[in-house]
Order: structure tokens, then C-alpha cells, then sequence
């Protein structure tokens, strides 16, 4: 009955630090996108 437990926390636990491993990089493709962004505008910006 112990192992039982020990194994659906397990998979819980797993489940929940995938979730959030998922949520950070769809985070940081965001901020690289924008970053991206915010750099072309800047060089189209300044002047050569």
C-alpha cells in the first residue's frame, strides 16, 4: 500500500514539475520573441 502511494505521488509530482517546466519555456520563448522585437526596432532606429 506504501509503494502505491509512493508511486502515484511520484507521478503527480512529475506531472506538476512538467506542467511548469513546459510553462517556463513557453515563458522564455515569449520574452525571446519580444526581446527579438524590441532589437530590430531599435537598430531600424538608429542611424548607420
Amino acid at each position: 500500500m506504501q509503494l502505491l502511494e509512493y508511486f502515484i505521488k511520484n507521478a503527480l509530482l512529475f506531472k506538476a514539475n512538467d506542467y511548469l517546466c513546459r510553462q517556463n519555456n513557453k515563458r522564455s520563448l515569449l520574452m525571446q520573441k519580444l526581446a527579438t522585437k524590441s532589437n530590430s526596432l531599435v537598430s531600424k532606429s538608429l542611424p548607420v
